[in-house]
């Protein structure tokens, strides 16, 4: 049986039903991540150039991983011949002991490479790309030789040069590495940084002042209980500690909830602090519920909330409303990105009981289980409930591709060529799911099943669902 004569069966005997919309996160059966040995950080970025979001994990003192994406939210793990972690020990015996990455173009040469920070008295790596996702250990040229124990680090452009800095919180001391505009770093003047302090769960830099210079907000809340605290850019990456500090403590990172272009500060991961111009902060509120990441997860073009438990959605005016859900996002290494492709963001996180993103269902495919001869299987559409309806154009291939669609934000991942449309669906309701039971034919056994839609929202531009792919079984 061809695809096109299986699609037009299929469309015979399906059933639309609706369903009341739910927490947009789910754990997703079409986006599977390779298994996480250890899992101490992790970051993103498309390494291998080819338009979807990969990871690097570090993994303590197991060999560092990589991750690439298969083009529709799924990993698998890429790290042969691609990323070698460094075999010589350090003084204590440790050969890796990593504790932060993250991918920056170090060279500009428009590829991200990579930046490692470890404890341990393990020496930090610095690591360049070949543009297809082959890392280069260039640690002995690229920055002077230093060990110590460090449990962070923040990577910006903060002299203002155009390149990227790299700033390593160590126990108890922050070092500051500027670099040269080709990817080698250098230790910035005495005096740079304020001495006595030190970040321990994901520090940031962010303009605080408003003064076109980028600050830094030392986060704490991870295994060492570094006291928060906020470094002031003077220019040309000369800091000094904000004397009349607001009351920090724990993971603290900062978005502008309010929209009034200043970055507001959130605190021990439940209390919001607004920011009020000139570096000061009103007093502290309670959020109504746990958080540890922010993003426009809704596309309304504000700022929402991400926890453990909830989403926090903003009505715009930094007043927010929970939306429970029961998955697990670990704030130490909690990160945002468009994972699967279609435009809203993701997250992912990792922890010793391994790594799971959490995709963004705001508009999403899924097949919640795989198709299997004789057996009922189902395609969900969700959409985001609406004034007016959600239309879904939804089309089916037996294999993918990759190509924009004119007139449609994101890329076409349905070979164009053999792809199928099957139906028109109008959402009102968030969620629409066709449902029918697999031909018991053993000829369509290992046949490719690629879904995709267009999707009309009356509220966003016209746009390109995730893709899904499934094998009949």
């Amino acid at each position: 049986m061809s695809l096109r004569a299986l699609s037009f069966a299929l469309s015979l005997l399906c059933i639309a039903t609706p369903a009341r919309a739910q927490s947009p996160f789910r754990y997703n059966r079409n986006a599977p991540m390779a298994q996480v040995t250890v899992g101490y950080d992790v970051c993103t970025g498309d390494v291998d150039g080819d338009g979807d979001v990969d990871l690097v994990i570090g993994n303590d003192h197991d060999p560092n991983q990589l991750f690439l994406n298969d083009g529709r939210g799924g990993f698998v793990d890429a790290t042969a011949g691609r990323l070698v972690t460094p075999s010589t020990p350090s003084p204590q015996g440790w050969s890796n002991s990593t504790y932060e990455v993250d991918l920056a173009d170090i060279d500009g040469d428009g590829d991200l490479d990579l930046l490692v920070t470890n404890d341990h008295d393990v020496v930090d790596w610095v690591y360049t790309n070949n543009g297809q996702g082959f890392f280069t250990d260039v640690t002995a040229t690229a920055a002077p030789a230093h060990v110590d124990y460090g449990v962070d680090q923040v990577v910006a452009d903060f002299d203002g040069d155009g390149d990227v800095d790299w700033m390593v919180c160590n126990l108890g001391y922050v070092r500051l590495l500027l670099n040269n505009g080709a990817g080698v770093f250098a230790d910035a003047p005495a005096g740079s940084v304020p001495t006595g302090m030190s970040g321990d769960n994901r520090s940031s830099a962010v303009d605080l002042d408003q003064d076109g210079d980028l600050d830094v907000l030392l986060s704490g809340g991870g295994w060492y209980g570094a006291t928060p605290r906020i470094l002031v850019n003077q220019g040309g990456a000369m800091f000094t500690a904000l004397p009349a500090a607001p009351p920090l403590s724990g993971l603290v990172f900062a978005a502008d909830v309010d929209g009034d272009g200043r970055p507001d500060l959130i605190t021990q991961g439940t209390k919001l602090l607004r920011n009020l111009g000139g570096l000061t902060f009103s007093p502290a509120v309670n959020l109504p519920g746990s958080v540890v990441t922010s993003a426009d997860f809704d596309r309304d073009g504000d700022v929402d909330l991400l926890g453990a438990n909830a989403l926090l959605v903003n009505d715009g005016t930094g007043a927010f409303t929970p939306i429970a859900h029961s998955l697990t996002l670990h704030q130490d290494t909690a990160c945002v990105a468009d994972l699967d492709g279609d435009g809203d963001a993701d997250a992912v996180s990792v922890s010793w009981s391994g790594g799971r993103s959490l995709t963004n269902f705001f508009h999403q495919v899924h097949t919640p289980v795989a198709p299997t001869l004789g057996s009922p299987y189902s395609i969900q559409y969700f959409a985001p409930v609406r004034p007016s309806p959600v239309f879904w154009g939804p089309g089916v291939a037996n294999q993918g591709g990759l190509q924009p669609l004119p007139g449609f934000q994101g890329m076409l991942r349905l070979d164009p060529v053999g792809a199928v449309p099957l139906w028109t669906l109008v959402s009102t309701t968030g969620l629409e799911t066709i449902t029918w039971t697999i031909p018991n034919l053993a000829a369509l056994i290992g046949t490719e099943l690629h879904y995709q839609a267009v999707v009309v929202d009356p509220l966003l531009p016209a746009c390109l669902s995730n893709a899904v792919r499934d094998v009949i079984q």
